[in-house]
């Protein structure tokens, strides 16, 4: 129950800070409904709890593969993003059905595009993978004495604490949503498109530099 906990807390404090991903999540609980924002979380939260399991599980043969190509993982982090954030400032968004009409095909589509967008652009972060792999170190959380069971009530707690950020990032967008106008809304998808494409520009900029 403590490692359970304590991955909670973990998955939680990762996923806090507002960067390109929480950006998605405000843009697309705006536009698109809460279930669109609710999805890119659950993307999010997937992926960190990949990143969890080789930290948690102690699988150096994955740890060692992304230290080294962590480099060319970061650059195609960054195009996602840049493509990502140049399809919010030149498409436009679509209204979300009413929740008492079916989801149609094309609304299934895009919480699956939530998803998994949101998800390769976690996984294409390793470090993430450092950020957990470092918290555990510091919390004197010793991998090779837990057992499985134990090492999985820790993956799904870093789970379900980053979940549990975005669902409630997404809750309070909801809530203020409504004091918006259309044309509010319009802005919010261009400032989030040219927000997420700074992230990918600083990215680029930063791996340019570090590897002079």
């Amino acid at each position: 129950m403590s490692l359970f906990l304590a991955g909670v807390l973990i998955g939680f404090s990762v996923a806090v800070p507002v960067g390109p991903i929480g950006i998605l999540c405000i843009q697309r609980t705006f536009l698109r409904g809460q279930l669109s924002g609710i999805f890119t979380g659950l993307g999010v939260a997937c992926a960190d709890a990949v990143y969890g399991s080789v930290a948690a599980f102690g699988l150096s043969f994955v740890y060692n593969f992304i230290e080294k190509q962590q480099l060319i993982i970061r650059i195609l982090g960054a195009l996602l993003l840049l493509i990502i954030g140049l399809k919010n400032l030149l498409t436009k968004e679509f209204k979300s059905p009413a929740i008492n009409e079916p989801l149609k095909t094309d609304y299934i589509s895009n919480l699956f595009n939530s998803y998994s967008s949101a998800f390769f652009i976690t996984l294409t972060n390793p470090l993430t993978l450092f950020l957990f792999t470092g918290i555990l170190s510091w919390l004197n959380i010793d991998i090779d004495q837990e057992t499985a069971f134990n090492s999985a009530s820790l993956v799904f707690g870093i789970f379900l604490g980053s979940f549990l950020w975005f669902f409630i990032l997404s809750s309070l967008v909801v809530m203020f949503k409504k004091r918006f106008s259309f044309s509010y809304l319009k802005w919010m998808n261009i400032i989030s498109g040219l927000a997420i494409i700074l992230f990918a520009v600083m990215i680029l900029l930063s791996i340019l530099f570090i590897n002079k």
